[in-house]
């Protein structure tokens, strides 16, 4: 081991690259310097792939072939996403194992009926009242 790697990590270097970090001026610097690298190409893709690893265990590849599988569109409603925006993966929330992909539309309705299939059942027998079930 060289001289200045024992430096680097002695516990008085550590103090002040500790302390450095929490100036204001440092941390604003960083997040903007954070903000911007995820305004590009290159830190879009790295969010991605980092968030679909981090929420789901699932690699960027592991959903295009879910993508390709559904053809690209909604599991649901069979309809394509709109505005070149990317389909929401779908999983069960206690097992964490992936369901799917869904538009916006049909995964907002999942939410909001508490994955409950007897809730989404009541809300077709109510339109079925009506007649306004396709």
């Amino acid at each position: 081991m060289s001289k200045n790697s024992n430096y680097y990590n002695s516990p008085k270097e550590l103090a002040y690259r500790k302390a450095y970090r929490q100036r204001p001026e440092v941390k604003e610097r960083h997040r903007v310097e954070v903000r911007n690298y995820y305004r590009t190409l290159k830190g879009k893709a790295a969010y991605r792939r980092n968030s679909l690893k981090r929420l789901y265990n699932i690699s960027v590849e592991q959903y295009d072939v879910l993508f390709k599988s559904q053809h690209g569109v909604c599991a649901i409603c069979s309809m394509p996403p709109k505005n070149n925006r990317k389909l929401f993966v779908d999983h069960n929330h206690i097992t964490n194992k992936v369901r799917g992909l869904l538009c916006d539309k049909c995964n907002f309705i999942l939410g909001l009926s508490n994955e409950s299939a007897s809730i989404l059942q009541e809300g077709i027998n109510y339109l079925s009242r009506y007649g306004d079930v396709a």
